[in-house]
């Protein structure tokens, strides 16, 4: 069983390999599998210690944790269109987890979170091929509004993605 709870400092290790893992399976046919394959946690090291370390740069993050280590992380942040709306950047699980409800209880803690802030405007953005994020969200009640947007990842790699939104009622 998994619990949800804000990283430490000894999760930035666990954090990056569940990225790096989530991006080589979901990913794969999106980008170039060598792009894939080459992919290292300690390449994405660094990001998620200085993630953790300062919150100013995500403010809004969350891991699940199995016996300690965390195998899922969720990160959410103010909109970079300037709206006053919160964007969930990052929601990955490791591939080994996948399908045991860690990245719902993920999912629906960061709403909470971000609810209890005030927000009611959310926005997220996927890969249009990526069908398992899609459904994920669709099924989580996130809508598609079909604004793409064309953007420069990681490795330089062109990645066109939809805008997901989604209104949470204020908490009373």
């Amino acid at each position: 069983m998994h619990s949800i709870r804000e990283p430490v400092a000894a999760d930035a290790y666990p954090v990056a390999r569940a990225h790096v893992r989530s991006w080589q399976v979901a990913y794969r046919g999106l980008f170039p599998d060598d792009y894939l394959d080459a992919l290292m946690p300690e390449d994405r090291l660094e990001v998620w210690e200085r993630r953790i370390a300062d919150r100013s740069i995500t403010p809004y993050f969350l891991v699940a944790d199995v016996d300690g280590t965390a195998i899922g992380l969720c990160t959410a942040s103010t909109s970079d269109d300037g709206a006053a709306q919160i964007e969930v950047r990052t929601l990955y699980v490791d591939p080994d987890r996948w399908g045991q409800g860690a990245g719902r209880a993920l999912h629906d803690a960061m709403l909470d979170r971000i609810r209890a802030d005030g927000f009611t405007e959310l926005q997220l953005w996927v890969a249009p091929s990526n069908r398992r994020a899609r459904t994920f969200y669709e099924r989580c009640g996130w809508r598609d509004d079909a604004f793409e947007k064309t953007e420069t990842w990681i490795g330089g790699l062109t990645v066109t993605s939809r805008r997901y939104v989604r209104s949470l009622e204020p908490m009373r």
